[in-house]
């Protein structure tokens, strides 16, 4: 079909809604193939890139924008733990230097050992921290 006279041509389509299609008479460039068509008012792609897409009533589909987003999530999920494990562990090995040098120090006095020493090493081991 032809704008104004002039060489713009757009796609129709009557098929029926699917992903981000649907039939209708607004003009809009496809998000996915970058192709005018004519589609209805919040349409973003055009119907051949829509029905492109797997068939989300068919019992193989597989939502790749939810594995995308799940895929984000754990990786969020997995970075949080990996900084709270290396806060952890340079929390043991400073209250473990402390401790090493506090018995280096005076090794006959193992009983003795300050609180200010002892109770951060005994809580970064159970996993408390400071």
């Amino acid at each position: 079909m032809s704008n104004d006279g002039g060489s713009r041509t757009f796609k129709m389509d009557k098929r029926p809604q699917r992903y981000f299609w649907a039939p209708g008479a607004y003009v809009h460039q496809c998000r996915d193939c970058g192709c005018n068509f004519c589609g209805d008012k919040r349409a973003l792609m055009c119907a051949d890139c829509a029905y492109a897409k797997p068939d989300p009533e068919n019992p193989d589909y597989v939502n790749e924008d939810q594995i995308a987003l799940d895929a984000a999530k754990e990786h969020d999920r997995l970075c949080s733990a990996l900084r709270q494990a290396l806060a952890e562990r340079d929390a043991l090995r400073d209250s473990g230097n402390a401790l090493q040098e506090f018995l280096v120090s005076s090794p006959d006095s193992i009983r003795d050992i300050p609180d200010e020493i002892y109770v951060p090493w005994t809580k970064a081991l159970k996993g408390g921290g400071e």
